[in-house]
This record gives structure tokens, C-alpha cells and sequence, in this order.
């Protein structure tokens, strides 16, 4: 089944499932926003408890959600872990087209990524398969060795600095 990606909230969102906002008492309505509050977290988070947390939710109630389906709210989980998922990979992605800086642990994200797609059952370059757990270590030895080389490259720069002003120092 192919899934439409819309903005979570929006009216085209809600029509997707079938929900014309303007006919929604206050009581739905209510109902209708706070499942997309919810959604909006999960996507945040990938994490349903924690999304109930931040959302305000208690997790019976999304429970109750998912039992009932009210407008199609299982498959909008799936769409919001989705996007969650997505953003994982833009991470990872974001880190190997720029591995300066200390943004936390590669190692732990590309493990949250390869978690959370063996959940999905995405099979993406065989995530998987003994060639996927290959290639991520190789991937990791080339982001350690490129560390390694700005390494070498700072302390060569530093080195060559301090030459530079130990002549100065001669000179003077």
C-alpha cells in the first residue's frame, strides 16, 4: 500500500482519512487534534510513550486509539514512524556529507537507524543481511579514518605554526 504524505494537521490530511473538519462537533474536533498532536510528537520521537508524554496523552488513551482506529489512526502512526525514520536517515546522511563536529555518537545513531528500519521491515541496500552489516562497518572505519586524518591535519598545522613562531622567536 502506498502511503500520501501530507502535512499532519492539515485539511487535506484530515480528508485523507475521510474527516471534514468543518462537520466535526467540538468534542471531535477536539479528538481529531489531539490525535494529530500526538502524531506530530511521535514523529519526533519514534518513541509512542514518550510521544504520548510530550503530547499530553496518557497511553491508554493511545491505546485506545489504535484499537478503535478512529480515522485510520494505526496507519497514521505508521506514517508519523515513517517520517520519524526519515529523519534518522537525513541524520546519518547530513553526518557523512559533513563529519566535523561533535553531534553525539554516529555509531549509536546508525544503530538507532538500522532498529527502527528492521522495524518498519524495510529492506533498504538489504539492512538485514550480512552484506548490510559489512558495509556499515565499513562505513565506520572510513568516518574513523577520516577523523583520524583531520587529526593528523590539526596537529600538522599546529606543529607547523609553532615552527613558524619558534623561527620568529630566533630572529628577534
Amino acid at each position: 500500500m502506498s502511503k500520501k504524505m501530507v502535512r499532519l494537521g492539515s485539511e487535506e490530511d484530515a480528508a485523507t482519512y475521510g474527516v471534514d473538519l468543518k462537520s466535526l462537533s467540538p468534542n471531535r474536533l477536539q479528538h481529531w487534534h489531539r490525535q494529530q498532536a500526538f502524531l506530530v510528537e511521535y514523529a519526533r520521537s519514534g518513541n509512542l510513550s514518550q510521544a504520548g508524554r510530550d503530547a499530553g496523552i496518557p497511553k491508554r488513551t493511545v491505546d485506545s486509539w489504535r484499537q478503535r482506529n478512529t480515522w485510520s489512526f494505526k496507519e497514521r502512526c505508521e506514517i508519523s514512524f515513517d517520517n520519524y525514520v526519515g529523519g534518522l536517515e537525513e541524520m546519518v546522511n547530513n553526518r557523512l556529507s559533513n563529519p566535523e563536529g561533535n553531534r553525539g555518537s554516529d555509531v549509536l545513531l546508525m544503530a538507532s537507524l538500522n532498529a527502527k528500519a528492521k522495524h518498519l521491515g524495510w529492506s533498504r541496500g538489504g539492512v538485514e543481511s550480512a552484506e548490510s552489516e559489512s558495509a556499515t562497518k565499513d562505513l565506520l572505519a572510513e568516518l574513523s579514518d577520516m577523523g583520524k586524518r583531520r587529526a593528523r591535519i590539526t596537529h600538522t598545522e599546529t606543529r607547523t605554526e609553532v615552527e613558524v613562531d619558534e623561527e620568529v622567536g630566533l630572529g628577534g
